[in-house]
C-alpha cells in the first residue's frame, strides 16, 4: 500500500474582498493507487464533514504523494487548525447578517437568536455528547425526535451551552454515563423525567 495526502480546498472570499483558496481538510490515506486513495479519502472527508456529498464543503480536491514522512500528530494537528478556520468562516459569515436577517434564520430554525448565537459559537460538534449519551442510557433519540421534538431540542440547547463536555466525554469513552452523568449534566433533569 502506498500513502498519500488528500487536500479538499475551496475557494472563499478573504478579508480583503479578493478570492482566496483554502484547505478545508488534509487527510493521510493508504490505499493500493491513486484512484482508490480518492475514493477512500471522499468517504473519510464525508465522515469527517458529517456531509452525504464532499462537494457540499469543497470545491475540489487535490491527491499527491507525500514528500517526507508525516507523523500522525502532525496529521491531527493540520486538522485541527482546519477546523478551526473553517469554524472562524462560519462565525465570520453569521456575524456579517444584520440583525433582522439573524432573526428571520434563528425563527426559521426555530430557536431564539441567543440560542442560535451560542451554536453558532460552540461549532459544528457543540452537542455531538448528547445522541451518545441518550443512547448509553438507552433511549432512542429518533423515537424523542417523533414525540416530544421541543423536549430534544431543549436538550439539544442546553447540551451546546455546557461546560462539563470533557467529564461527559470522558464517561461516554469508559462507558460510565450512566452511573456519573447526573453529578454534571444539565440535562439530568429532563433525562430522568424521560425514564
Amino acid at each position: 500500500m502506498a500513502r498519500y495526502i488528500a487536500r479538499f480546498m475551496k475557494d472563499v472570499l478573504g478579508e480583503n474582498g479578493y478570492e482566496t483558496e483554502i484547505c478545508q481538510r488534509s487527510l493521510e490515506i493508504e490505499a493500493a493507487n491513486k484512484a482508490r486513495a480518492a475514493d477512500a479519502a471522499k468517504i473519510k472527508f464525508c465522515e469527517a464533514e458529517s456531509v452525504g456529498d464532499w462537494s457540499l464543503h469543497a470545491d475540489r480536491f487535490q491527491i499527491t504523494e507525500p514528500q517526507i514522512k508525516s507523523h500522525p500528530i502532525i496529521s491531527k494537528l493540520i486538522d485541527a487548525f482546519g477546523n478551526w478556520r473553517k469554524h472562524r468562516q462560519e462565525i465570520r459569515e453569521i456575524r456579517d447578517l444584520d440583525d433582522d436577517e439573524f432573526a428571520n434564520l434563528a425563527h426559521e430554525l426555530r430557536i431564539s437568536p441567543a440560542d442560535l448565537d451560542t451554536f453558532v459559537r460552540h461549532g459544528p460538534h457543540a452537542v455531538d455528547e448528547l445522541p451518545k449519551l441518550l443512547t448509553a442510557l438507552g433511549i432512542d433519540e429518533k423515537a424523542l425526535s417523533r414525540t416530544q421534538p421541543l423536549v430534544l431540542r431543549d436538550m439539544v440547547r442546553v447540551c451546546a451551552s455546557c461546560q462539563q463536555k470533557h467529564q461527559c466525554d470522558r464517561d461516554l469513552d469508559a462507558g460510565t454515563s450512566a452511573q456519573h452523568y447526573k453529578e454534571y449534566c444539565l440535562n439530568a433533569s429532563t433525562i430522568d423525567a424521560l425514564e
